[in-house]
């Protein structure tokens, strides 16, 4: 479990004692900040924001997994070479996919971490 130490009261801080909490900010469409907040001296500690592009691109990796999934259990009935193709193709566009992801979270945190 991953551990972090207020910088203002050095409480340590887990996710028993402080609770993710998402704040919905209605005032710019779509844009979802999760944090958490220290149980002593309630500063805030930002740990995610996403926008609704951000969210479907992770559906998108899900979909992507379990259709591995499937075609997996396929292959153990027997290889095909065309099954072991898409799983490749697969994981190419969920690398892809998580760089863009990783990229547009980095930019909503630097736009958005003074909304906590």
């Amino acid at each position: 479990m991953n551990k972090i130490i207020c910088d203002k009261c050095k409480e340590e801080l887990t996710f028993l004692n402080a609770p993710i909490v998402t704040k919905y900010l209605t005032k710019y469409k779509g844009i979802n900040i999760q944090f958490i907040k220290c149980p002593k001296c309630k500063t805030k500690y930002l740990i995610d924001v996403t926008d609704g592009e951000t969210r479907d691109k992770q559906r998108k990796i899900g979909f992507i997994k379990k259709l591995n999934s499937v075609i997996m259990k396929q292959l153990e009935y027997g290889y095909n070479a065309q099954m072991d193709l898409e799983i490749v193709e697969n994981n190419r566009k969920m690398e892809d996919i998580l760089k863009e992801i990783k990229k547009a979270k980095a930019e909503l945190k630097i736009k958005y971490e003074g909304e906590l």
